[in-house]
């Protein structure tokens, strides 16, 4: 059976260096999503480039405003390549909460796609934390080129329980988002040290400030940035959060099962399952 003729870009008119995603024209988005996973990721992860940037910026979907400049090897940036967005699910519920306004504080913001699409609404703010040097830089470049700057603010930092100097892992095998906390001995060519913080410290000198959204995505640390927020938990000052949970990543760090769980029900929030990994929890009244 001969492999099927992937489809090349389609360039927008009068937007040099941008271009659609390629399944552009498919719908409905679930079924774009799904065929991208089940059938062309294992196509185009054979042939992809580790370490070589794409030349240009691909539309988003669901922000048709917004272009990112993207690698050419991570498994979510192919995703946005082919589909024109990323995590469907996550994606969908951002938006809607981003039509409310308010503040978004996204932990791991990798390129910046939640970044851009929650800054992209009007009066609405982001608060980013990226620690991977390469990806800080593109998460820069991603903001100011869809004009975005003044809306969002950049912190070059990691987030977890403690503050603290820690080993990085960035990139391994050219997947930026797959970039973690170093764990026990755990090495790697691209290792990095790079600065941590808490939640509640980075927080601590705005004390009337509301988080509407928070997102975190740690790759296997998201546990521990919640334990850094238990101030802003506690007082319900986040409203409403997003985090994965992968019990096999999460045995890097001895975070015991359904622990973060738990510690959200206990400061006082509903918390739900919402796709394979990814969860969502509210605070309750009262």
């Amino acid at each position: 059976m001969r492999n099927p003729q992937l489809p090349q870009d389609i360039r927008t008119s009068g937007s040099p260096g941008v271009a659609r995603a390629r399944l552009w024209w498919l719908r409905p988005l679930r079924v774009r999503e799904l065929l991208f996973w089940q059938l062309l990721y294992p196509l185009v992860r054979k042939r992809r480039t580790v370490g070589e940037p794409a030349t240009e910026r691909v539309l988003l979907e669901l922000s048709p405003t917004l272009s990112l400049r993207l690698t050419t090897s991570d498994a979510g940036h192919l995703a946005i390549r082919y589909c024109g967005f990323a995590e469907l699910t996550l994606t969908r519920r951002i938006m809607h909460l981003a039509r409310s306004g308010g503040l978004l504080v996204d932990v791991g913001a990798n390129h910046g796609y939640f970044t851009c699409v929650w800054a992209a609404v009007a009066g609405n703010r982001v608060v980013a934390f990226e620690p991977a040097p390469e990806a800080f830089v593109a998460l820069e470049e991603n903001v100011a080129a869809n004009g975005l700057a003044e809306r969002v603010t950049l912190h070059r930092v990691a987030l977890s329980k403690e503050l603290s100097n820690a080993g990085f892992v960035e990139s391994p095998d050219g997947q930026s988002g797959l970039s973690h906390l170093a764990s026990g001995n755990e090495n790697g060519e691209r290792d990095v040290v790079v600065a941590v913080t808490t939640l509640d410290a980075a927080f601590a000198d705005h004390a009337d400030s509301t988080i509407d959204v928070l997102k975190v995505d740690a790759e296997g640390a998201d546990a521990w940035v919640l334990f850094g927020a238990e101030g802003l938990l506690r007082s319900k000052r986040i409203r409403t959060l997003f985090f994965e949970y992968d019990q096999r990543l999460n045995r890097r760090f001895a975070i015991a099962l359904f622990e973060p769980q738990r510690f959200l029900r206990d400061c006082g929030y509903d918390v739900r399952r919402i796709g394979r990994f990814l969860w969502t929890a509210s605070a309750m009244s009262g």
